[in-house]
């Protein structure tokens, strides 16, 4: 009969992975990872995913700048139609004070200046 010794597992494992070569410890490592999801392809394919993702984000905040200046040009021009628009209020002004005074059988030069007079 062999004398009991007492040992410690973690003792017993450290010494017996101490034993075990190198390319089989990264063997193991490999196939743990395998495994566990971690597979090359998946690694590769986020690697290859990444530019992609970089691209579709530069497209799109291109379009969001282009839609910036199209919208700044548009707000520039704001002015510019606000005064057309006045224009066009005062023209309209001046149509329908010719209008009413021929049909009310007014002198329109007389009528349509009492504006301008008054001021």
């Amino acid at each position: 009969m062999r004398p009991i010794t007492e040992r410690k597992p973690m003792e017993e494992l450290s010494k017996g992975l101490k034993n075990v070569p190198i390319w089989l410890k990264l063997l193991s490592a490999g196939l743990a990872c395998a495994m566990g999801g971690w597979s090359g392809h998946v690694i590769f394919a986020q690697q290859i995913g990444l530019p992609a993702v970089v691209h579709r984000t530069v497209t799109r905040v291109e379009t969001l700048e282009s839609r910036v200046e199209a919208m700044e040009t548009f707000m520039v021009a704001l002015p510019s139609l606000a005064s057309k628009v006045d224009s066009m209020e005062v023209l309209l002004i001046d149509t329908y004070c010719i209008v009413r005074a021929h049909a009310l059988d007014l002198d329109p030069t007389f009528e349509c200046t009492l504006r301008i007079r008054d001021q």
